[in-house]
């Protein structure tokens, strides 16, 4: 059949394609390079030509910054191994075209480089007639960013009196020179020792510290401080200083062996003296780095008293028996600052210490006191530390401690591990630290602060005695019984409160409610009223004044003002739950009355404004009823004399 032909132009029109990414999803960048450091550079292509703007999302994004054009990204910090060892993020690149952002996942791994390790400056105390055999822990706080152990200390500078000594084999001893560098496992063997003279002042040693490649970039001190010591007889003893003036007395039971120590170079400060002893005895670096801040702290505060400064070792031998206690009594006009070593001591052998203001606690000591503001600093041993009357400050380090105060305005803190911080009477400061602890502010206006992990504040009464409110962080706990034991708490970063009647969440028991009025007197609608009654309120909680007026109108809400009272006029009083207004003047016979509230003049314990009401009213009794000393009908209260007519007395809560 015939064929036919016919030609047709079929016109292609591109569609705009989305940029494809053309770079790898992985980077790396070694450790300590600096903020800026380019760790990746995107690279993405559009066949379109159209240009792409860079930007970062995922994980690790706002640790970084990249460049929009040219798709560069840099640190804003300096690479950490230690505390990470990637970088993950989304590149994403965008040609301007609707729905043409597209993402690529990167991983820039940061590679470890050896950092050199650290310590810090420490102090030995020793006899200077008998060698002090040295061991690591005299070389300061070790510390490696890569948990490398310690191998090797360099000797930088020599003692100016008394020799520094090292042997292979203990048996022959050889003077150590500068830049001397003595194994680790050497010094631990016993190795290393320092020669002292008699009547030697307190010497240095210059030190670092090396991880077997790199030396600490700073050099340390050693300080070596020469000490008397006195081993004082069972019974009662009395220590003196130089010029015979009382320092402490003490009363040490049988099986008790009682060494008092004092260091003999005259020119050391405070400070020097009570580190050169607590660092002989603290090994942990938390409870090291805590002592120096508390020394550092305590020093600050005393100006120029002069402070007797003494460390106390204790021991004991057969028969002993750990009821009886060591009693410490300071000098009532002096200053004393003691460092007690109770670590060979039973557990629980109680140290019962008056009048000593500052002392640092180290071994498991059941530590009582009297009277005097006492400052306490224990280690990380399990301690039970109860002091008694006085402005004290309770530090229990570490382990699972009972501290507390029983008086004064005090300052107690738990520290690390699984704590009871007890108050007592006074307005206290407790702080719990980390671990699960329980803080009990007792009688006084207290600040409780649980600090990291489970934490339980205790109070002495049923749950529904108190008002609480929350506000930022901050629960206000007030006892609401006037003179009320607990007072006024303030409590942060505790998870549970226990009352008397169990255990509640905080916030399952805040006090959101405003108060309303239960009851009055006289009565809603009563007639006959006395002139002279008082008028008085009955609230379903507890109450308080604000500052807004209370007043008294005549006639109606908006007219002259009979009475007006502030919050301190002596004419309305609260007690508890109930208001009583006690006019100054008694009330006139045959007048209407209101009496407003103004907002914020009347609230609960926990802030809840009273919302008032405009429907109680009552009459006051007519003057003829008085006259013949009857009533209007059915009102209660006392008749006075008074004009013709019956008054209405209203009030209108604003």
């Amino acid at each position: 059949g015939a064929v036919a032909m016919q030609g047709y132009t079929v016109t292609v029109t591109g569609a705009n394609d989305a940029p494809v990414f053309t770079s790898g999803g992985t980077g790396t960048v070694a450790e300590n390079e600096p903020a800026s450091t380019v760790i990746y550079t995107a690279h993405a292509g559009d066949v379109d030509g159209d240009t792409i703007t860079y930007s970062l999302g995922g994980t690790d994004a706002s640790l970084l910054n990249i460049d929009s054009s040219t798709g560069t990204v840099t640190l804003k910090n300096s690479a950490d191994y230690e505390s990470k060892t990637t970088y993950s993020f989304d590149l994403l690149a965008d040609d301007g075209h609707v729905s043409h952002e597209v993402s690529k996942a990167v991983v820039v791994s940061i590679t470890d480089v050896n950092e050199a390790p650290s310590s810090t400056d420490d102090s030995v105390t020793m006899f200077d007639d008998v060698n002090k055999e040295l061991s690591l822990s005299d070389f300061g706080i070790y510390s490696d960013p890569e948990s490398v152990a310690i191998v090797d200390v360099k000797i930088i500078s020599l003692p100016s009196e008394g020799t520094l000594e090292y042997s292979l084999d203990k048996i022959t001893w050889n003077p150590v020179q500068v830049d001397d560098l003595i194994p680790a496992a050497d010094i631990t063997a016993g190795k290393l020792r320092f020669v002292p003279v008699s009547g030697m002042h307190s010497v240095t040693v210059g030190f670092q510290v090396s991880d077997g490649v790199l030396l600490s970039s700073s050099t340390y001190t050693l300080n070596i401080i020469p000490e008397h010591a006195v081993t004082l007889p069972t019974g009662t003893d009395t220590v003196t200083n130089g010029s015979g003036a009382t320092i402490y007395t003490v009363d040490i039971p049988a099986g008790i062996t009682f060494v008092s120590e004092v260091l003999t170079d005259t020119g050391l400060s405070v400070d020097e003296q009570l580190n050169g002893f607590a660092d002989n005895l603290i090994t942990d670096p938390a409870t090291y780095e805590q002592v120096h801040d508390e020394i550092d702290s305590y020093v600050a505060g005393i100006g120029s008293t002069t402070v007797e400064v003494r460390s106390i070792a204790l021991d004991d031998s057969s028969g002993f028996d750990p009821s009886h206690p060591v009693v410490i009594n300071g000098s009532v006009g002096g200053t004393e600052a003691l460092v007690i070593d109770a670590s060979k001591l039973p557990h629980g052998t109680i140290i019962d210490l008056h009048n000593v203001e500052f002392a640092i606690i180290i071994g498991p000591a059941h530590l009582e006191g009297g009277s005097g503001s006492n400052i306490i600093i224990a280690d990380g041993a399990d301690q039970y530390i109860m002091l008694g009357p006085g402005n004290d400050t309770i530090q229990g380090g570490g382990g699972n401690d009972s501290v507390g105060s029983d008086g004064g305005n005090d300052k107690v803190y738990g520290d690390e591990g699984n704590d009871f911080v007890y108050g007592g009477p006074g307005n206290d400061s407790l702080y719990g630290g980390t671990g699960n602890d329980t803080l009990r502010g007792d009688i006084g206006n207290d600040f409780i602060d649980g600090g990291d992990d489970d934490d339980t504040a205790i109070f002495s009464a049923n749950h529904t005695r108190y008002s609480i409110s929350y506000d930022a962080g901050t629960y206000t706990v007030v006892d609401t019984v006037s003179g009320g034991g607990d007072g006024t708490d303030t409590v942060t970063g505790v998870e549970h409160f226990q009352f008397l009647d169990g255990t509640f969440d905080p916030a399952a028991i805040v006090d959101n409610t405003p108060p309303v009025v239960s009851s009055m007197s006289p009565t809603d609608a009563a007639t006959g009223v006395g002139v002279s009654d008082n008028i008085v309120f009955r609230f379903s909680e507890a109450i308080e004044r604000g500052t807004g007026l209370i007043e008294i109108h005549s006639g109606t809400a908006g007219g002259a003002v009979v009475e007006s009272y502030n919050a301190s006029n002596t004419h309305v009083t609260i007690t508890s739950d109930t208001l009583t207004i006690d006019p100054t003047a008694n009330l006139s016979n045959g007048t209407d009355y209101y009496v407003t509230f103004a907002s914020g003049s009347v609230h609960d314990f926990a802030g809840n404004n009273y919302a008032g009401t405009s429907s109680y009213h009552f009459s006051t009794v007519a003057a003829a009823v008085a006259a013949n000393g009857g009533s209007s009908g059915g009102g209660a209260g006392v008749v006075l004399a008074g004009v013709a007519g019956i008054g209405i007395l209203a009030w209108l809560i604003l």
